[in-house]
């Protein structure tokens, strides 16, 4: 058995992804961004970008494919993804 250590920004990652199913990778970031922000942490697109290639080596069911990131029982749903970008505005 393997142990993985995820930081807490990952964490909230697979949590997101557990409640939503699917998003593209823009709107993942905009999530991530948002949360850690009002914490006084600035997530940029190269922290964001090692984070997911972090986890998609680790063992489990996360995916990262042509810009969606899901768990592998989610797959893309656009009135998902448009109600997501209507949440983010």
């Amino acid at each position: 058995m393997v142990t993985v250590l995820l930081s807490i920004q990952q964490k909230y990652i697979l949590e997101a992804l557990r409640k939503l199913g699917c998003v593209r990778q823009d709107q993942l970031h905009a999530l991530v961004r948002n949360k850690f922000q009002s914490l006084g942490l600035e997530i940029r697109e190269v922290q964001m970008a090692a984070m997911l290639r972090q986890l998609r080596a680790g063992p489990g069911d996360f995916r990262l494919d042509s810009g969606f990131v899901y768990l592998a029982c989610g797959q893309p749903d656009t009135a998902r993804l448009e109600a997501i970008d209507v949440m983010l505005e």
